[in-house]
C-alpha cells in the first residue's frame, strides 16, 4: 500500500511519502478437544520527509505471533508475542511486548469476561507493564452494560519525569435497535 505525498509552498519546499507493507498468515486446528488458532503478522513501514534541505527517514517493522486455545467449557486463552525495530531520526529502538489473556463465558454466554496482563520493553529506555479486567453483561435484549477496570505503569529510565502509574474504571450501556 504505497501512500505518497508531496506540499510545496513559495518560501520552504516539504515533501512526504509514506510506504505501509503488511502481511498475515492464520491457522486454525484441533488438538484434541481444543480448538487452536495460531497466527502471524508482519508490518513494515517506511517513511522519508524532506523538509527544505533537511531529510529525514523512519522505518518501523514488526513481527507478531498470537497463539489462542478455545476449551471446550466456554473458556480461551490468547498469549502473544511482539517484536518492533525501529528507526527513527537515526536512532535504534528494539521494542518487545508480550501480553496474555483469558475470557470466561456464562449463562448461555450472556456474561463475558476477560482478564489480562501486557507488557513492553524498550531495552535500556522504559517499560509499561498493564492488568486489565472487562466484564460484559447483557442486561435486555439489545442492550449490553460494560466494566473495563485497567491498571497501568510506566517506568522511563532516562526521562523519569515521564515516568507513571494510573488506573482506568470505564463503564458504558451499549443499545442496539
Amino acid at each position: 500500500m504505497p501512500n505518497f505525498q508531496s506540499m510545496g509552498s513559495n518560501s520552504i519546499k516539504v515533501e512526504n511519502a509514506v510506504t505501509h507493507i503488511s502481511a498475515i498468515s492464520g491457522y486454525n486446528y484441533r488438538i484434541g478437544k481444543l480448538r487452536s488458532n495460531t497466527i502471524f503478522n508482519f508490518s513494515s513501514q517506511y517513511i522519508k520527509t524532506t523538509v527544505d534541505t533537511i531529510k529525514i527517514a523512519n522505518k518501523i517493522m514488526t513481527y507478531t505471533l498470537t497463539e489462542e486455545l478455545t476449551f471446550k467449557i466456554p473458556l480461551s486463552i490468547s498469549a502473544g508475542l511482539s517484536y518492533s525495530n525501529c528507526e527513527l531520526s537515526a536512532m535504534k529502538r528494539e521494542i518487545f511486548s508480550y501480553n496474555i489473556s483469558a475470557t470466561h463465558s456464562a449463562f448461555k454466554r450472556k456474561w463475558q469476561n476477560r482478564v489480562g496482563v501486557k507488557y513492553a520493553e524498550q531495552l535500556y529506555q522504559q517499560y509499561k507493564i498493564g492488568f486489565y479486567w472487562y466484564s460484559k453483561l447483557k442486561v435486555l435484549k439489545n442492550n449490553y452494560l460494560s466494566i473495563r477496570l485497567e491498571k497501568n505503569i510506566f517506568e522511563e529510565y532516562i526521562m523519569t519525569n515521564n515516568s507513571f502509574d494510573e488506573f482506568i474504571a470505564q463503564i458504558s450501556l451499549e443499545i442496539r435497535w
